[in-house]
Formats: structure tokens, C-alpha cells, sequence
């Protein structure tokens, strides 16, 4: 994010999303917080494709014994929480 840029947390920017996907301008996007919510929390544990499409991350695994399979579902999951946190 670039500075100056304006925040908008997921939440919003999902319900916004979903407003303007009904046909509504997206000033109507506080009745869809409620569904933007569900949405993230049914998303929380990625897919077995998801936790693929990391594989070509690095990380810094020196002297660690956590798998990158566990570190990027932990990371994605440690996301999901905080955007459902608010």
C-alpha cells in the first residue's frame, strides 16, 4: 500500500463488492457486512491448491522444523482471523 493511499479493511471491501455485484451502488455496502463476514469465514482454511500455489515462496526455515505446508496455512489462517477480528 502505497502512503496517502485511503485503508479499507476486507470486510468493507468485500461488502462493497458484493453491493455492486447486486446491481446497488456500493453506498449500500454496510447491508452486506454480515455476508462478507460468512464469506471470509468459510474461505479461513485455504484448499490443498491454495497451500500449493505458495510452494514457490521462500522462506527462512533455518533451524525451524515447521513445514511450509503448515507455515503458509498458518500465515493464510492468522489473516483470515485478523480480517474477521475488524
Amino acid at each position: 500500500m502505497t502512503t496517502g493511499e485511503s485503508v479499507m479493511d476486507i470486510i468493507e471491501r468485500a461488502a462493497r463488492a458484493m453491493a455492486i455485484s447486486a446491481g446497488l451502488n456500493e453506498v449500500h455496502w454496510p447491508d452486506y457486512t454480515d455476508r462478507a463476514r460468512a464469506v471470509l469465514s468459510a474461505m479461513r482454511e485455504p484448499t490443498p491448491k491454495m497451500i500449493a500455489a505458495t510452494w514457490g515462496h521462500k522462506i527462512d526455515n533455518l533451524g525451524g522444523i515447521e513445514s511450509q505446508n503448515t507455515r503458509n496455512e498458518r500465515i493464510w489462517q492468522a489473516m483470515i482471523d485478523q480480517a474477521l477480528k475488524g
